[in-house]
C-alpha cells in the first residue's frame, strides 16, 4: 500500500533527515552608489536623497484617542530595471518583488580620508542600500508571465 501511495502521489519519504527542507528565505538585494557632487546645489540634492531614503525606511508612530500607540509599517519600494534605449523593463534582468529598505549605510569618507567643501558638505559619499523582498518566492511566482521574479 505504501508503494502504491508513493506511485500515485509521485512522492517518497526523505531518508536523509539532516537535509530536510526548512523553507525559503526572502531574498535581499544590495545596491551601492558612489556619489560625487560637482557643486553646492548637487550636494544639497544628495543630502535630500539620503534624507528621503532614511525617512522611508523607518516606521511611523500613530497615537489613538485612548493614548495607545501603534507602529505603522515603513514605506515599500518597487524596483525595476529599465532599458535606456527603449524605456521598457529589461527582460534579461530578474524581477524584484515589493521590498522594504532594511539597511542603509552612508560613508562620507569613501576615499579613506575626511574631505568636505567650505560649506561643510562631503566631497564624495558612498551610499549602500539593502532591500528585502516582502514575499517568499515559489514556483507559482516564477511561472507568472507578467511578473516573473
Amino acid at each position: 500500500t505504501k508503494d502504491a501511495a508513493q506511485i500515485v502521489t509521485g512522492t517518497s519519504p526523505n531518508t536523509y533527515s539532516e537535509v530536510m527542507f526548512k523553507g525559503v528565505n526572502n531574498r535581499s538585494h544590495a545596491f551601492s552608489w558612489n556619489i560625487v557632487p560637482r557643486n553646492l546645489k548637487e550636494a544639497q540634492i544628495v543630502k535630500a536623497i539620503l534624507h528621503r531614503f532614511k525617512y522611508h525606511m523607518l516606521p511611523d508612530i500613530k497615537l489613538d484617542t485612548a493614548g495607545s500607540s501603534w507602529m505603522v509599517h515603513p514605506s515599500t519600494f518597487d524596483i525595476s530595471f529599465i532599458d535606456l534605449r527603449t524605456g521598457q523593463s529589461n527582460n534579461w534582468i530578474h524581477r524584484i518583488s515589493t521590498c522594504a529598505l532594511t539597511q542603509l549605510t552612508v560613508n562620507g569618507t569613501p576615499n579613506g580620508e575626511y574631505s568636505i567643501t567650505k560649506d561643510g558638505a562631503f566631497t564624495a559619499v558612498t551610499l549602500d542600500l539593502m532591500f528585502t523582498e516582502l514575499i517568499q518566492l515559489s514556483k507559482t511566482n516564477m511561472n507568472n508571465k507578467e511578473k516573473q521574479f
